[in-house]
């Protein structure tokens, strides 16, 4: 588990669970949404989980 940032600024809390990257947007000052996102920023961009899971490990 770990925190990412998007080019945008948005924080989201990571979890890679048997190479499956599951992501919450911050919605608040430490606290983020209960259901995770999809696969697009919340800006609308594109996120490379496979990144992201690289970048938190």
């Amino acid at each position: 588990m770990g925190d990412w940032v998007c080019e945008c600024g948005q924080r989201y809390r990571v979890v890679v669970e048997d190479g499956f990257v599951r992501m919450w947007p911050e919605s608040a000052a430490d606290d983020f949404r209960e259901q995770p996102i999809d696969g697009s920023c919340v800006c609308g961009s594109t996120i490379d989980r496979e990144a992201v899971a690289a970048a938190i490990h």
